[in-house]
């Protein structure tokens, strides 16, 4: 244990498996290890892995090594670009992606591997004929058309092997390697999106590949072009270095072999003995915003800031217009001829004639689409094969909405608070610490003050989000308050139709229609909003300040001067800006683009960023082990190694699961609630059973002597009644209120007359997408519940809400005339308190983007509480209290029907909230039970049907030829001069501050952006280095791109 101790970056797991596997191994002996030397087994591996895997016809690793050469530019210096001085960057780390991929396929693991695409059909169950669904990459239109492309190629009928296209989709981006300093990596990683999303992402599986380690432009290149030209880089001639970079390990990869495989295919024996032909296929490249502009090669403070359309940054405030998409789709970005020719020879004039790169001449020809003077190296590699590379270059759910667009309307919902008076802060605070979590990690528990944004990864935005109505509701006062609930909730409803893992025809529909409303509500917000002189939050300012000497000392660098303050003028840097909510941005443009995306390449959670932040925690873990040095070659050979020895250990067979038996509790009173520290154990729960609930017999109540300890509590009044009757209509179905009297409650005999309590239930459920998931519900922590409305009136309202209070089985004998056995029945119950509807919310649900809004039923009603049967349970269900409607003890007062302190006031301990909101968007299975329409939601579905009906959006007219631009122009304006509110258009004066520098490759990522996520809602955070806001760090405003 010393040797454990003294190495600091060892886990107790790792230590137990070290004891298991290896010290308590049948093989180990101690001469094993006599004449060891790490070095040399190290050196082994390396030899090893460097000649193959040494079997003949085995799968390589494909790495490689390789030099890149940048010719260096400079103004009226005349030369030929191959004559041109050069910044040489050895040992750059590659893979031959062909190797990779025969690898892949050669693994066992090819058995997972879904070899062909196809359509996925589902049945809604109704007169309707059976719809299309869009979720796996495999399953998206680009994928068919790639079959389409082989299925129709020359001599095609003549190929007697199987043809499968192997679809690749790429992740780049830089992510720190430590908390302090600057050691960084910036990989390009690649999935084989043959396999299910679902295992890809699970990293325990290592379906990733990495591909290469793109070094950052070296600080050596100022020395390099010192001595070239005698004097220092300006920073165009290192954005144009950076790109020429970025490029260069491109095209190390996109190989002419490579080629060959994208034409003619590979042919290779796959781990299920299979002999293929492979067609390899790019889907797409996913990256955050400054890395798009390096793939799409153009320049960042430009008018065409998107890298998938010519649309210029004036009409970005217009998303969601129809001629906004009309305009996407009319000025797409392709990549023609007339385009590769114009940088080619844009490029000549900068070396062969010496032209500067702000020269007049360059920035003419290249400013229609904000070109660069770059070749790409995708452009070099597809445009032969007849593929707009453009097309590789996908949405970013988390960097553009959840760090973007969110991010900054949050930040400037904060600045309103602030407007308001520190009370409405303080509010804000403590509404958002009162509100419950849910799930194992779906919503976590919000600690700290909101309102500081320390430590917030992506997931924490996206908590703050789903959780926003309830917070916000009456925060501000009118018309504030009004347009502020309108766009929160078309924010959440637009998040969840993104983030969705399958989608229909129908929800297309509704995502697109959602996409509109956001617009329309987030420019009227901006109006609404625009008379509040609302200031920068201190943190901005600081951040501002940061970056503005951070730009003094570039551009004192670049010219070679000391001077840092040279250019800083008498302006009072810490001072707060004016600030408006800015939605002329890219990210905001880019909303519109991700209906077409998800039907193009399937749905976002295929390519969102998130995935490769995940990978980033591989190679950050191989950090330590290396000297400091060439960081990126070093990891690159861990990871060989591990990838080595990880398909070793796949061919040997683990050892059995120990058991672990944990210690007896006391038993607990009065209560039918069991303590934290309660010790009932369960075993795995089997995904084809509904619920699951100990059988254990260990906490035994007598019922005679707890009802009379709990006598005159209203919680118990009428209970062995009402149980009674709940068990009989168990037994012979009917309603348990009218179907039975007196006389069969007497057949009823409850074994030994005692109850036997329990800690936990667990609901198995499957969701939307088809996926068997399980809610762990206690009354002690996550107590809610929904079941069906078992009343004719559920059109509207289809489901019950109800909170346990305890979880128990009781043993019955029935002893009467009804047909029914005369043995011992066990009955698994639950004793729960109902919430009621608030009378006073008129209109709720996804079509109008408003929670449902419940109540606890008065305690002296007959139906306050009552029994479930756990099979009735849909799944557990997430409430946060309706914080401005206050307090309300409902009649209870003391009583064990609460059996957890519920309002936040320590002066109010046996109160209620008066109403709660239920949480539609915990997560998406959430949102589908309240819109309806859920492929897997067969159970429910009929119950749904008038939630599917409220929002159902009918299919466009084929035979509408109105959506020429100028129709839809003149339909607008006809809209603004008559009843329907006309869009309000925007002016927005950008300032000097908040231009932004071409990306550095140590800033490629958002201030967030290296928030690596857990889990199906977030990620977890909680390093500096990746962004976290802490008072020294930068943060991202809300005006970035």
């Amino acid at each position: 244990m010393g040797w454990v101790c003294d190495t600091a970056t060892i886990s107790k797991a790792a230590v137990q498996r070290l004891v298991d596997t290896v010290i308590l191994g049948k093989s180990f002996s101690p001469d094993h290890f006599k004449g060891f030397s790490a070095n040399a087994e190290y050196q082994r591996m390396d030899d090893y892995l460097a000649g193959g895997s040494g079997d003949e016809g085995g799968p390589r690793d494909g790495w490689r090594t390789g030099t890149i050469r940048l010719p260096m530019p400079k103004a009226r210096e005349k030369q030929t670009e191959k004559a041109a001085p050069y910044l040489e960057i050895p040992d750059v780390q590659y893979r031959d992606i062909v190797e990779v991929t025969k690898a892949a396929f050669m693994d066992p693991s090819v058995s997972d591997f879904n070899m062909q695409g196809h359509v996925l059909m589902y049945d809604p169950g109704d007169e309707r004929a059976p719809g299309t669904s869009t979720g796996e990459a495999y399953t998206s239109n680009r994928v068919l058309e790639f079959e389409a492309e082989v299925r129709n190629r020359p001599n095609a009928a003549a190929c007697v092997l199987e043809t499968v296209v192997a679809i690749w989709s790429l992740y780049s981006d830089s992510t720190h390697l430590s908390n302090f300093g600057t050691a960084s990596i910036w990989p390009l990683y690649g999935w084989l999106a043959n396999l299910s999303k679902y295992l890809q992402l699970k990293t325990s599986l290592y379906s990733a590949h990495h591909l290469a380690y793109i070094p950052h432009l070296p600080d050596a290149v100022y020395d390099a072009y010192l001595r070239a030209y005698g004097t220092h880089p300006t920073k165009e001639v290192l954005a144009f270095l950076r790109r020429d970079l970025f490029q260069a390990v491109l095209r190390l990869i996109l190989t002419p072999e490579l080629a060959q495989a994208y034409c003619c295919g590979i042919e290779v024996l796959c781990g299920d003995n299979v002999r293929r032909l492979l067609f390899l296929r790019f889907l797409l490249h996913s990256a955050d915003y400054p890395e798009k502009l390096l793939i799409a090669v153009i320049r960042a403070m430009s008018e065409y800031l998107c890298p998938r359309c010519n649309t210029p940054q004036k009409y970005f405030h217009e998303m969601g217009k129809k001629r906004d998409m009309q305009r996407r789709k009319t000025n797409e970005r392709k990549d023609t001829p007339e385009r590769r020719s114009l940088v080619s020879r844009v490029r000549s004039w900068i070396f062969n004639k010496g032209f500067a790169l702000k020269n007049n001449n360059v920035k003419e020809q290249l400013a229609f689409g904000a070109q660069a003077p770059t070749p790409s190296a995708f452009s070099d590699f597809l445009f032969p094969l007849g593929v707009n590379y453009y097309s590789l270059l996908t949405v970013d759910l988390m960097h553009e909405f959840e760090l973007g667009v969110w991010k900054s309307l949050f930040i400037h919902l904060i600045r309103m608070c602030v407007y308001f008076g520190p009370e409405t802060v303080h509010a804000l605070n403590r509404r958002y610490r009162a509100v419950p979590p849910f799930g194992k990690s779906t919503i976590r528990r919000f600690r700290n003050n909101v309102s500081e944004l320390k430590k917030f990864a992506a997931r924490d935005y996206e908590d703050l989000l789903q959780c926003a109505e309830p917070v916000f509701d009456r925060l501000f006062p009118e018309p504030y308050n009004r347009i502020t609930m309108k766009l929160l909730g078309a924010m959440a409803t637009w998040h969840a139709y993104a983030k969705m893992a399958i989608h229909t025809a129908s929800t297309l529909r509704s995502f697109q229609k959602a996409t509109t409303d956001l617009g329309d509500l987030s420019r009227k917000f901006v109006d609404v909003t625009s008379d509040l002189e609302t200031r920068e939050l201190a943190k901005e300012s600081r951040a501002r300040a940061r970056n503005k000497e951070r730009r003094r000392a570039r551009s004192s660098t670049s010219r070679g001067r000391k001077d840092a303050g040279a250019d800083g003028g008498d302006e009072d840097e810490s001072s707060s800006k004016a600030r408006h909510w800015n939605i002329s941005t890219y990210k905001f443009h880019a909303l519109g683009d991700y209906p077409q995306s998800i039907i193009d390449v399937g749905t976002t959670d295929n390519y969102n960023t998130e995935k490769g932040e995940h990978e980033h925690k591989h190679i950050k873990r191989f950090y330590p082990r290396t000297n400091r040095k060439r960081v990126d070659f070093q990891i690159g050979r861990h990871i060989r190694r591990d990838d080595l020895f990880r398909a070793r250990r796949l061919q040997a067979k683990e050892a059995g699961k120990r058991k672990e038996k944990g210690k007896p509790t006391n038993r607990l009173r009065r209560s039918l609630v069991l303590g934290a520290i309660a010790d009932e154990p369960l075993p795995r729960v089997n995904p084809g059973e509904r619920y699951q609930m100990s059988r254990s017999t260990r906490y035994c109540e007598n019922l005679t002597t707890w009802l009379s300890e709990n006598l005159g509590d209203p919680a118990v009044a009428g209970w062995s009644e009402k149980l009674d009757y709940h068990i009989l209509s168990r037994m012979f179905g009917g309603d348990p209120e009218t179907d039975f009297d007196d006389n069969d409650r007497a057949d009823i005999h409850i074994v030994n007359n005692c109850i036997y309590k329990h800690k936990t239930v667990r609901f198995v459920y499957t969701t939307y997408d088809r996926r068997r998931r399980i809610d762990s519900c206690n009354p002690r922590t996550q107590a809610d519940i929904m079941v069906l409305n078992p009343s004719d009136d559920r059109a509207e309202q289809p489901y019950w809400f109800a909170r346990l209070i305890g979880v128990f089985h009781v043993n019955v004998i029935y002893t009467g005339n009804r047909p029914a056995t005369r043995a011992v029945q066990t009955f698994d119950v639950l004793w729960v308190r109902f919430f009621g509807s608030d009378d006073r919310q008129k209109k709720f649900g996804l079509h109008v983007n408003r929670m449902p809004r419940i109540g606890f039923e008065d305690a002296h009603s007959a139906t306050a509480f009552g029994f479930v049967d756990p099979s009735a349970v849909i799944r557990a269900v997430h409430l946060i209290p309706a914080f401005h409607d206050g307090y309300n003890d409902n009649g209870l007062g003391k009583s064990i029907g609460r059996p957890r302190p519920e309002v936040d006031d320590p002066n109010e301990p046996d109160t209620d909230w008066a109403y709660y909101y239920v949480a539609m968007y915990a997560d998406r299975d959430h949102v589908m039970r309240f819109r309806g329409g859920g492929i897997g939601h067969l159970a429910t579905r009929e119950a749904t049907r008038e939630l599917e009906r409220q929002n159902y959006i009918p299919p466009p007219d084929p035979d509408d030829d109105t959506d020429t631009e100028e129709a839809i122009v003149e339909k607008e304006q006809a809209a603004a001069g008559g009843d329907v509110e006309p869009d309000v258009e925007m002016d927005v004066e950008e300032s000097e501050d908040e231009e932004e520098l071409e990306p550095e490759p140590e800033d490629l990522s958002d201030s967030d952006a290296g928030a690596e996520t857990d889990g199906d809602d977030a990620g977890d955070m909680s390093t500096a280095e990746d962004g976290n806001l802490e008072d020294d760090e930068e943060m991202c405003s809300d005006d970035d791109y």
